[in-house]
């Protein structure tokens, strides 16, 4: 009897409103999207991730510059520029000639006007030549002229920009060290000094841009740079650019051997408003003859300096 009212009872649930009867199944609606399956209990998040219908957020890959690395492990990032911040505000750059020029140019000043075609100047990059030394292959920077001004000062530049995130109005201890093949033997005499301990290596570098001005009938360098043997306001002396081969051991009625050189130099620069400056490599020359030099990589460390 118990069993017959409890039928009836639910026979009259379904067809008055359309319940479920407890105990049965609701039918599927084959319409609504399936919902995610969590099956970890322990994170509320993750519940509330599966009742909230909106997308998924998309995971982004992290941003490997905003990875923080060990100062002394940065390598330049960019293989045109050569350029690599290092933390805090400093960079390291290197620069490779046997890969291109790397944005390097070159030019020449510190002579009268008359005597300019007979300066023979020629820079760039270029290949190297058969009295390189041995295992010394592929192309190299040039530096070339000959001093018929008495006082001549060839150079190569280069600007540094915003990407090697150094800071605006600051000073920088910028050291260099340079590697190349010189033509001037060492221990040798010539007209107004020796072709190798009388040419100097100077590196520095300025907020402002080197270049050539004339002044009346000479062609001069924009910036104080000393002479010679001198330092001056953007440059420091690194030495001579003598290559180590006996002057005995050379002939100078044929092409003159190749030797390598490594010089290293620090000069304080300060960055413009921008945090920009140039680089600054040149020679300042008092023999009165022919220098060929090939500058196979210049590396180059900033580092700021305390205020």
């Amino acid at each position: 009897m118990h069993r017959q009212s409890l039928a009836v009872l639910m026979a009259a649930c379904v067809l008055a409103t359309g319940c479920t009867p407890i105990g049965t199944r609701p039918p599927t609606d084959v319409s609504a999207p399936p919902r995610a399956v969590v099956t970890s209990t322990l994170d509320p998040q993750a519940r509330e991730a599966a009742d909230d219908p909106s997308p998924a957020p998309v995971h982004q890959p992290r941003d490997a510059t905003a990875v923080p690395r060990r100062a002394d492990s940065l390598r330049p990032t960019d293989e045109t520029t050569g350029e690599g911040p290092i933390a805090p505000f400093g960079a390291s750059l290197s620069y490779d000639f046997g890969t291109g020029a790397h944005g390097w140019t070159a030019d020449v000043a510190e002579y009268p006007i008359s005597v300019g075609p007979s300066i023979s100047f020629e820079a760039g990059l270029r290949q190297l030549p058969d009295m390189a030394p041995r295992g010394s292959t592929g192309t190299a920077f040039l530096l070339s002229s000959n001093n018929t001004a008495d006082d001549l000062f060839t150079f190569m530049k280069r600007e540094i920009r915003g990407r090697a995130g150094l800071l605006p109005l600051q000073d920088y201890r910028v050291r260099y060290r340079m590697r190349f093949l010189s033509d001037a033997p060492s221990g040798c005499f010539g007209i107004g000094g020796a072709p190798g301990e009388s040419v100097y290596l100077k590196a520095g570098g300025s907020a402002r841009e080197p270049k050539p001005v004339r002044v009346r009938a000479d062609i001069e360098l924009n910036l104080p740079k000393g002479n010679q043997a001198q330092p001056g306001g953007v440059l420091s002396v690194a030495g001579d650019v003598a290559n180590g081969i006996p002057c005995e051991e050379v002939s100078f009625e044929r092409p003159l051997p190749l030797g390598l050189v490594e010089r290293e130099v620090s000069h304080i620069v300060r960055t413009d408003r921008r945090g920009h400056l140039w680089l600054l490599v040149g020679t300042d020359s008092g023999f009165e003859g022919a220098t060929t030099l090939y500058f196979q990589t210049i590396e180059v460390t900033l580092t700021p300096l305390a205020k």
